[in-house]
């Protein structure tokens, strides 16, 4: 699901972050910790031109720059999940 491909970026970045730089970061935004990640590895490398502005859109058009958007039921008061119970 769109959620776990979504988390797995994240936790990837956090992981870099922690190993280059010893703390853990709190933001749950990719485009944040995409630019943590550029700026502590220094990338420059042609084949990541992108990265950075997937991250980005994602969290703007995808998430309306709500990264708790795929966390938590509620979402803008309104019920988003529904939760089925099997017997």
């Amino acid at each position: 699901t769109i959620y776990v491909g979504r988390h797995a970026i994240e936790l990837g970045f956090k992981y870099l972050l922690l190993k280059k730089a010893g703390k853990i970061e709190t933001t749950h935004d990719l485009g944040e910790l995409a630019e943590l990640v550029f700026e502590e590895y220094d990338i420059k490398d042609n084949y990541m031109n992108y990265v950075d502005s997937f991250c980005k859109m994602f969290c703007e058009y995808v998430e309306g720059r709500n990264a708790e958007y795929f966390r938590f039921p509620e979402y803008r008061n309104k019920l988003i999940l529904r939760v089925i119970v099997w017997i």
